[in-house]
Formats: structure tokens, sequence, C-alpha cells
């Protein structure tokens, strides 16, 4: 189990302004827009881990291999509403033989609202099934990372 966050803990930060169509009635964000905050958070994280050239320079799981989300957990804590502007904070918490876990953090200010954690599984395209993630974004993740993830 993967605890529960703290704004240090994260290396990378991924800002996002709540618009007037991400929320409800009662003016909070709608749950389901949370898995989109952290889709965005992830993309931005690949961003900064491929450096100046960008997530598209640096492919990490070379070109028979992809990755896909198998699993995605939220854990409300408070509520963003219009206008409010969160920090999502992105890390890998964890990384197994052929999946790897992201925790994203959403924080106003130092306030937790949500935790989102997705499981991503690293398989080649033709075949469609698992496979090892690649030393490279182990490597990558190690040198990055300010918590080292738990190995499983």
């Amino acid at each position: 189990m993967i605890n529960s966050p703290d704004r240090s803990d994260f290396a990378i930060f991924a800002p996002k302004r709540v618009r007037y169509h991400e929320v409800d009635i009662q003016n909070v964000v709608f749950n389901g827009h949370y898995l989109t905050f952290a889709d965005i958070a992830v993309t931005e994280y690949f961003r900064e881990l491929g450096g100046d050239g960008g997530w598209e320079s640096v492919n990490f799981f070379g070109p028979d291999g992809d990755v896909m989300v198998r699993h995605s957990a939220l854990d409300f804590r408070g509520s963003a509403k219009a206008d409010d502007v969160i920090d999502m904070g992105v890390r890998v918490a964890e990384i197994g033989n052929s999946s790897f876990v992201f925790q994203i953090a959403m924080f106003r200010g130092d306030e937790l609202l949500c935790v989102v954690t997705s499981t991503y599984v690293h398989f080649l395209k033709e075949s469609g099934r698992p496979a090892p993630v690649p030393d490279r974004f182990r490597g990558a993740i190690a040198g990055f990372e300010k918590i080292k993830p738990n190995q499983g």
C-alpha cells in the first residue's frame, strides 16, 4: 500500500486551473474529471522525465513496447471548485516486473484534495502481452524521484 502523500514527496508538479465546465451543480469538480487531471499530470511527468526534448524524444519503452492503464483508484479528501488552481504532484511510487504505479496527489495550496493511484502495464505491441519494465525506464526513474519507488 502507498502511504498518504505530502507535497515534499514529489519532484514535479503540474498546475491545473479548474474550469467552469469541470464542476457540477454544487460547484465542486465532478469526480470523473479527476482521472482526466491525473492523465494530464502523467503526461507532464513523462515530458519532464524526457528532458529538453520532451517525452516524445525519449522512448523509454522501445519501438516494440508501450504502456496502458490497468487500474486506477481515487481517494477523495476535499473538493476543488471552479477557478481553483490545483497543483498535481506526480511520482512513480512502485515498480514491479511488468508494471508500475503512479501516485498523483492534487493539492490546493497545502490542502490535499484527491489522490489517484494508477497502475500502468508495459506490454509488447505485437502480442499485447505484458513485458518487463525496461531498464532504461527504471534508471530514469531512479535518478529522478525524490523517494525511491517500492520494488515489487
